[in-house]
């Protein structure tokens, strides 16, 4: 599959049918290009990669929305300059990361992307590069991610405040994000499981 003007009707459509595919075609054509857009901004490297990642995260849990007529380049294009715009209102320190909780509820098959890697065996990997999170961390993405409980219903379970949750979800997140990318493993499927699956 390749990404081109003639094509983006096609691409639009199999998008707006939850092609995960598409979606991994997109990001690594697009990706690069993003980056290097937003390092002329922020001349941050990975704050420009966490805003191409971004992008994409709400291109994916928009895609219901996205119309033939529209043009993919400056949808994407348009969204990473708001999100610049926004990281420089935020924090000059560190950029917060997002706490996705609007995505699909689950997926069950991952698209070929140069190596066959199955549901369950990837799930396995993720318990695995989970056990190098704190307890806390590792409690709250398990009860989170996996048994699917409202920030609300684990905040009463653990006994801590509602922030404190959300905030120790979003670093687990963002270190087993790290976690599996120095593992090697394709960035799409990553955003999928970390910033998609809940």
């Amino acid at each position: 599959m390749t990404v081109s003007s003639d094509n983006e009707p096609e691409l639009i459509a199999a998008m707006r049918n939850g092609s995960q595919e598409t979606f991994a075609v997109l990001f690594e054509y697009y990706a690069p290009q993003l980056i290097a857009f937003a390092m002329k901004y922020c001349h941050n490297r990975e704050l420009a990669e966490e805003i191409t990642e971004d992008t994409f995260v709400w291109i994916w849990t928009h895609r219901e929305t996205l119309r033939n007529e529209q043009s993919i380049k400056s949808i994407i294009f348009i969204k990473t300059h708001h999100l610049i715009i926004n990281a420089y209102r935020s924090t000059l320190n560190s950029p917060q990361f997002c706490d996705y909780i609007n995505y699909v509820n689950s997926f069950s098959s991952i698209p070929n992307q140069g190596v066959v890697l199955e549901y369950q065996e990837f799930l396995k990997v993720i318990r695995h590069e989970m056990e190098k999170l704190t307890n806390t961390q590792r409690s709250v993405i398990e009860l989170s991610r996996f048994e699917m409980m409202s920030i609300r219903d684990i905040a009463a379970q653990l006994g801590m405040q509602e922030q404190t949750i959300r905030n120790q979800l979003s670093l687990g997140l963002k270190h087993l994000r790290k976690l599996l990318k120095e593992a090697g493993y394709s960035l799409p499927l990553v955003l999928l499981f970390v910033n998609l699956w809940r």
